[in-house]
């Protein structure tokens, strides 16, 4: 009897996003919210999903981010590091990838 074994072999995909770091200022924010597109897009063709990971103090509620990938930062956003997840869930043969862009209210 022979036994032969075979390693699957998978694929990882590189996130590729025309916005990696973002700088508002506080002063632009006291006069309304600021809107920019992560525009995020990976050779693999897996789903990408978007998720705040990061806020500062009280600043959950200043900011969000669509399924197509749009942020909103809130008016009167405080100052501070906001992140933003980028994920590529794992399917078939391709590995998950995360990606994280980086808001800075300063």
């Amino acid at each position: 009897t022979t036994t032969t074994t075979t390693k699957a072999t998978t694929t990882k995909g590189t996130i590729k996003t025309k916005v990696s770091k973002k700088v508002l200022k506080a002063s632009a924010l006291k006069k309304g919210a600021k809107t920019f597109q992560i525009g995020a897009s990976i050779s693999t063709k897996q789903t990408l999903t978007y998720q705040v990971t990061k806020t500062p103090s009280k600043g959950k509620k200043y900011i969000t981010v669509s399924k197509s990938g749009k942020v909103t930062v809130k008016k009167n956003a405080p100052k501070g590091t906001y992140k933003i997840r980028v994920t590529a869930k794992a399917s078939g043969s391709n590995a998950k990838v995360t990606k994280t862009v980086t808001v800075l209210v300063k």
